[in-house]
């Protein structure tokens, strides 16, 4: 970003409005430490975007299946 944060930002192609603002409105309402809430989004026809924070660890799926390493972070369900 200009001011220098630095986002992740998810592409939401094949979604209509009513499904793309419902994603919206049920990531807004998420309330947990290991989820993160958009900060901002955009909305055109062609184009849907969800911006969030910037993890520096990567993704979910290479958290909970790739990371092998011995310092890895490891999440519980709590």
């Amino acid at each position: 970003m200009r001011n220098g944060v630095t986002v992740a930002v998810k592409r939401m192609r094949d979604m209509n409005r009513v499904e793309f603002e419902e994603h919206i409105q049920m990531l807004g309402d998420l309330r947990h430490p290991n989820v993160l809430s958009p900060v901002g989004y955009h909305y055109r026809r062609e184009e849907k975007l969800i911006v969030s924070e910037f993890m520096p660890r990567g993704s979910l799926l290479y958290v909970l299946h790739s990371d092998q390493r011995p310092d890895r972070v490891v999440l519980d369900w709590p």
